[in-house]
């Protein structure tokens, strides 16, 4: 999540534990051998009640001063880092570029094996670290090249510096990239109003309901493959989204406009099969995606690497500066708080669909629009960056 400070990053990210489905007694065993496995003081706080047949998932958020060691595991008595530690839960890492550059890097391969093996001179361990990343972070040092309410005081170089921080290996591991944009101080007194009893208890059931809808998500995975589809491999990945040959040649012309990378590729695949799950949707169809559509979401985006997101925020804050787009850019803030702009853009329900079609004609690609809900369509524009 990238956006100025005090827009809700900390508080979205520190509330998906409560979302994600209780632990089963299995994991909840898996979880208490490694805290007991932990010494000093990671073991503070950790004890768990092993009588309940089920507990809330962990999360574990360390400061972005925490060494390597700290992080993965290791020193002198082979201790478990946070990575194990957040092992069936979640790791959130806030103020991502200010963490050192060679502690953000030893996360690649254990988000992608799923474990973490340490070699020293005195011992060869490996510990579980299956858990869910979430980062943080600001456009830029002072916060404010995404936000156009403020100044932002940063130059291009000092952009791009700080951008620079996080390594485009890891930027392609992360399944979503986005903006979250600043409240405004009305928006922000009417969170923080005091409810009735009513409307908590209908903000109860809603959270149930997500909550029970996450749960039946996660079980048909469970059901049909035997594991999360986060930890499938490529070739269950394409059976699992049932691709026949014609969406795979039509995948490929999609993926190659963006440049997208084979992960990258891979990613958008397992998140689109997630939304069909979470939909109740047996198969994720993308006959119906416009050719030019995943272009339009993905360029300055995320799957062009790090200069894509550099580009995205450098533009975003020379738009800011700009006075004659100051009331452009505003309602388009105003629509992605109120979520007419992401339906709009990403539901394909409204639209200049008049200037797409110009747009189609003076590229000379011919496309025959359609229904354009479709699940590769919803995965591929979570994975874009805004402008």
């Amino acid at each position: 999540m990238l956006g100025p400070p005090g827009s809700g990053k900390t508080l979205l990210a520190t509330t998906l534990n409560k979302l994600l489905p209780n632990m089963s007694r299995k994991e909840t065993l898996e979880v208490a051998s490694i805290r007991w496995a932990a010494v000093g003081s990671l073991a503070q706080g950790l004890a768990l009640d092993l009588s309940s047949a089920y507990i809330e998932r962990p999360l574990r958020a360390p400061h972005h001063s925490a060494t390597t060691p700290s992080l993965v595991g290791g020193g002198s008595d082979a201790t478990p880092g946070e990575i194990t530690l957040a092992h069936r839960g979640v790791l959130f890492l806030d103020e991502l570029a200010e963490f050192k550059a060679t502690v953000l890097d030893a996360l690649r391969e254990p988000l992608e094996a799923r474990v973490i093996t340490i070699s020293r001179a005195r011992y060869r361990v490996q510990f579980p670290a299956n858990f869910q990343l979430v980062a943080a972070m600001n456009p830029c040092p002072c916060g404010y090249a995404s936000d156009p309410q403020r100044e932002c005081r940063c130059t291009p170089d000092r952009i791009r510096n700080y951008l620079g921080k996080v390594s485009g290996p890891l930027l392609d591991r992360f399944d979503q990239i986005i903006e979250v944009p600043a409240l405004s101080h009305a928006e922000l007194l009417a969170v923080g109003r005091v409810q009735s009893a009513e409307q908590e208890e209908a903000e109860a059931r809603v959270w149930q309901q997500r909550r029970t809808r996450i749960a039946r998500c996660r079980r048909r995975q469970i059901e049909r493959q035997g594991v999360l589809n986060c930890e499938l491999s490529a070739a269950e990945l394409e059976e699992a989204c049932g691709l026949s040959d014609v969406r795979k040649r039509k995948l490929a012309t999609l993926f190659e406009q963006p440049k997208m990378s084979a992960r990258g590729a891979h990613r958008v695949l397992r998140l689109a099969r997630t939304i069909a799950d979470y939909d109740a949707e047996c198969v994720a169809d993308i006959d119906s995606v416009p050719a030019t559509k995943l272009d339009s979401d993905f360029e300055g985006g995320p799957t062009r690497g790090l200069d894509g997101v550099r580009g995205g925020v450098l533009n975003s804050a020379l738009n800011t500066l700009n006075s004659r787009l100051e009331n452009e850019i505003g309602s388009e803030i105003k629509s992605r708080i109120t979520g007419s702009g992401f339906v709009a853009k990403e539901g394909g329900k409204e639209g200049n669909r008049e200037g797409d079609r110009k747009s189609n004609r003076e590229s000379g690609i011919e496309v025959n629009v359609g229904v354009e809900d479709t699940h590769f369509l919803e995965a591929a524009s979570y994975r874009r960056r805004s402008r």
